[in-house]
């Protein structure tokens, strides 16, 4: 299994393999001392929490047939500003994830984008400011 560097300097495979063994497992993902790891089928991507600028559960909708669907997905971005969609199967594991990285690296924000524009827009009284008077 090949390891992929998402970010920053590249580590050796001896290194990874052996903080990848010790990381908190969260099924598609593990938590390591240093570096956030996340696993599909042929690779694993890794990138140092230092090179983390931002960190997000991302919610999708949707329907098939009478079937409500539902993904996860952690949403990370770098700090030279890629973004990265890492699809989790089991939304508790990426509860998880952003609760480790809140308390563990509060230096990485979790800010959903367009949120603050939200944030900003309302008006005093808690309602949206539609712009009519």
């Amino acid at each position: 299994m090949g390891y992929q560097c998402l970010c920053g300097q590249e580590v050796s495979k001896k290194d990874l393999k052996a903080e990848f063994k010790t990381a908190r497992y969260l099924v598609e993902v593990r938590l390591g001392e240093r570096h956030f790891f996340y696993r599909n089928l042929f690779r694993i991507r890794y990138i140092a929490y230092d090179q983390i600028a931002n960190l997000y559960l991302r919610m999708e909708h949707g329907e098939c047939g009478e079937f409500l669907l539902m993904e996860h997905y952690i949403q990370l971005r770098d700090k030279t500003g890629r973004e990265y969609q890492l699809r989790m199967e089991r939304p508790e594991c990426a509860r998880e994830v952003l609760e480790y990285i809140k308390k563990n690296h509060p230096g990485i924000k979790n800010e959903v984008p367009g949120r603050e524009k939200e944030k900003k827009g309302k008006a005093k009284d808690g309602k949206g400011n539609s712009g009519s008077h």
